[in-house]
């Protein structure tokens, strides 16, 4: 299911760009990879709905992080819906990097198998730039020729002879002071090392804020990019890490300062989920991201906020029941005895 020579590249440009100059939400979806026969069919179910649930919550692309057979098993479903609308989602493949076992710390990175990548119907390949947590602090640590995949010009080679886009990432030191000419030259050394890249992301480490206690206003939220020069913003299109915690609009604050400063998307990864890391349930991942990208694109609000199994934030639900039930004990609404039109006896039912 190897996607035509040039379709990938049409796919995700046309994906990761808004024609109406929206920034595009693309979520990060980690696989777990289990051992147990029953749990592998379990799983495969499960990867067919999660793609299902991210289409019709119209992702713009999807970033898959996992095994290439469960890549396979995604990429699958969404080609059941060619000729359909919502169409089929254009799938990056991000490798196993986030997992515990990063081999990117290891001397050599990991080994990119992009024959198969491409089998199992990706369009593209995101490439780290950068050796396990090592952070960008200048161009001299791009121009080593080494990525998180090992040989940076063997792995781009392989990857568009087997027709896969490769989009490069570099993680910034969000302490250092980005200035547009640092930006532009980092983004040219990227350019340099990696030929003509369909897109690039930029990522850096959350600054964790301090919490107030009480405090039920939303915290302004910056998440260490700087902004892009206005003479590449009509070029490669770049995407911006989004890795805030859900709740108090943070991630509507994170899409929005990303749109100001010129980017193009929003690289939302797995870790605005909460407790991603420790339930990596695929439907509720499905259904959060679904929930995410629907609130964000809506023009009827531009808030999110999500509520949490976990109870992290405050339930707006409870702050309705909460009020309902004063109203109701304020006699505000009088007695059901004052209502000639309410026949208890006869079954009619009292509600709010």
């Amino acid at each position: 299911m190897v996607v035509p020579e040039g379709v990938a590249r049409f796919q995700l440009l046309s994906t990761l760009v808004s024609p109406a100059g929206k920034v595009t939400l693309n979520p990060e979806i980690l696989i777990p990879e289990p051992n147990d026969p029953t749990a592998i069919l379990l799983l495969s179910n499960a990867i067919s709905q999660l793609s299902s649930t991210l289409r019709k919550g119209k992702a713009n692309t999807a970033w898959i992080s996992g095994s290439t057979s469960s890549l396979k098993t995604f990429c699958t479903e969404q080609q059941t819906a060619l000729g359909n609308f919502p169409g089929p989602v254009p799938v990056v493949y991000c490798g196993n990097l986030r997992d515990a076992s990063a081999a990117g710390t290891q001397e050599g990175g990991m080994n990119l198998d992009c024959e198969a990548i491409a089998d199992a119907g990706a369009s593209g390949v995101l490439l780290p730039l950068s050796l396990g947590d090592n952070q960008v602090t200048s161009i001299d640590d791009i121009t080593n020729g080494k990525s998180d995949f090992g040989d940076l010009a063997e792995t781009v080679a392989s990857a568009y002879k087997n027709g896969l886009e490769v989009i490069p990432e570099i993680t910034l030191e969000a302490s250092n002071s980005w200035t547009e000419d640092k930006v532009m030259a980092v983004l040219d050394a990227v350019k340099s090392n990696v030929k003509d890249p369909v897109a690039i992301v930029l990522s850096a480490e959350l600054v964790a804020e301090e919490e107030t206690e009480g405090e039920d206003q939303p915290k302004p939220v910056s998440i260490g990019l700087p902004p892009i020069p206005s003479d590449l913003e009509d070029g490669i299109p770049i995407l911006g890490s989004v890795r805030v915690p859900a709740g108090n609009n943070r991630i509507g604050d994170a899409v929005g300062e990303l749109k100001t400063n010129g980017y193009k998307g929003a690289f939302l990864r797995a870790d605005c989920i909460p407790g991603f890391r420790l339930n990596p349930d695929l439907e509720l991942v499905g259904g959060f991201w679904s929930a995410v990208i629907g609130s964000l694109k809506s023009t009827r609000s531009k808030l999110f906020k999500f509520n949490s199994r976990n109870n992290m934030e405050t339930s707006v639900g409870q702050k309705w029941g909460s009020l309902q039930q004063s109203v109701m004990d304020s006699g505000a609404l009088g007695s059901p005895e004052d209502n000639p039109y309410l026949n208890a006896d006869g079954g009619d039912y009292q509600a709010f």
